[in-house]
C-alpha cells in the first residue's frame, strides 16, 4: 500500500468532524443559510424557511444591441 494512502486514512474522519463541529457553532450562534435546489434557505434550530423561491432560467435573447429609431 502507498505510504501517502496510509498516512491520510484519518483525514475524512477528521473532515466530517469539523464539519459537525463548525455546523454546531453556527447554528448555536444564529440562523444559517444554505443554498438547496436552487432554493435559499434559512435553517434556525432544525426548521427550513424558504427564503427566496427558485432562480427563473436565463432567457435567450436574438439581439445582444438595441438599435435607436431616429
Amino acid at each position: 500500500m502507498n505510504p501517502v494512502m496510509t498516512e491520510d486514512a484519518d483525514v475524512p474522519a477528521l473532515a466530517v468532524k469539523g464539519l459537525n463541529e463548525a455546523t454546531r457553532k453556527a447554528r448555536k450562534g444564529g440562523a444559517i443559510l444554505v443554498i438547496r435546489s436552487g432554493q435559499l434557505l434559512k435553517i434556525t434550530q432544525d426548521v427550513q424557511v424558504v427564503v427566496s423561491p427558485a432562480v427563473p432560467g436565463r432567457k435567450k435573447v436574438t439581439v445582444r444591441s438595441k438599435r435607436l429609431k431616429r
